[in-house]
């Protein structure tokens, strides 16, 4: 079902509509022909003339009146239920393709989960033995430094490795929870430094205290993939990217994807940027696994599809607004476990 339905949609409307006017114009081509052809006209005016006292005159017009109401009506009646059956096997068709996609999503998530459980398991011995060596070593010896930058090597794979556990949900992160906003102002700095001398990173924070089920490392993790992005879609030109963060109420639920928000009070972090924009394709893939636009070795296509992970398991949502030529806006919505300070 994936990406058929836009086209499967634009095919249905024009022909449905060509069809209902050709059929249209056919009938009452056969009626006006049979009506002439068989003298209707003047038959009924004929008999209207021998038969005034009956008034039919008055019935007649009472009755073509009627008819004619009938018909736009039934028209009228016939175009809206049209329309909201066209309405719904789209919404149907698109919620079936969205399904689909997070299916496939649980199937990578599982495939990449098992990769990094086997990985890590490997990393354990050498772990453990470079430790062992380090500690038998001396201090200011050569085997020491070497078996030193082994070991912190491998604390860095093993926390990479981590994450992905932690995004596909096979394990549980220590850290469960942050104040979004300081967590949020301690990335700034980082975001900043990361982009190039051309593009211009600066923030729109409301004070937004409360905390979310999200850890310090992962909110720092969305919010450099989602600058790195916007900085990749810049490019060489000048630009902006701008780092928003405000508190919204939602009084009736949203539906974002397969996601549906429940009512409640969240923290709606936004990073916009002025780059190229996605078109209707690459937008649909965007959160895809490994999907990525840019050039080979300049990106894994995991960024966006971890953030998804990682607010999909805080309770939140991803919303995505992109148009070729006008830039990009992330955002995303995380429940708040303190609703806004309301002093």
């Amino acid at each position: 079902m994936d990406g058929r339905t836009p086209q499967l949609r634009n095919r249905l409307e024009p022909r449905f509509w060509i069809l209902l006017s050709i059929s249209f114009v056919l009938l009452a081509a056969i009626l006006s022909g049979a009506l002439i052809e068989f003298d209707a006209f003047e038959r009924f005016y004929a008999y209207t003339r021998d038969h005034e006292d009956w008034e039919l005159d008055e019935i007649a017009m009472a009755m073509a009146a009627t008819l004619l109401a009938f018909v736009v009506v039934t028209s009228i009646a016939a175009f809206v239920v049209m329309r909201r059956l066209i309405t719904e096997v789209h919404n149907s068709m698109e919620l079936e393709r969205q399904l689909a996609h997070g299916r496939k999503l649980e199937a990578v998530g599982t495939l990449i989960a098992g990769v990094a459980h086997s990985v890590n398991n490997f990393l354990v011995p050498i772990l453990t033995l470079s430790k062992l060596t380090r500690k038998s070593a001396d201090t200011d010896s050569v085997l020491y430094r070497d078996m030193d930058k082994v070991v912190q090597a491998v604390e860095g794979a093993s926390a990479v490795l981590r994450d992905v556990l932690v995004f596909t949900r096979w394990a549980e992160n220590d850290e469960k929870s942050c104040q979004i906003e300081d967590a949020l102002r301690s990335t700034l700095p980082l975001a900043r430094v990361a982009a190039p001398s051309t593009v211009h990173v600066r923030d729109n924070i409301d004070p937004t205290p409360g905390t979310v089920d999200v850890s310090f490392t992962d909110l720092q993790t969305i919010v450099l993939n989602f600058t790195s992005n916007g900085t990749a879609a810049i490019g060489a030109n000048v630009g902006e990217i701008i780092v928003g963060l405000r508190t919204e109420i939602l009084t009736s639920a949203l539906t974002l994807g397969v996601m549906e928000l429940k009512p409640g009070n969240y923290a709606v972090l936004s990073v916009s940027d002025s780059g190229a924009g996605m078109d209707g394709e690459t937008l649909r893939r965007a959160i895809e696994p490994f999907f990525t636009t840019k050039e080979v070795g300049q990106g894994t296509g995991l960024g966006l599809s971890m953030a998804h992970g990682i607010v999909t398991s805080a309770g939140g949502g991803i919303d995505i607004e992109s148009d070729v030529g006008s830039g990009t806006v992330v955002r995303v919505y995380l429940p708040l476990r303190d609703g806004p300070d309301t002093d």
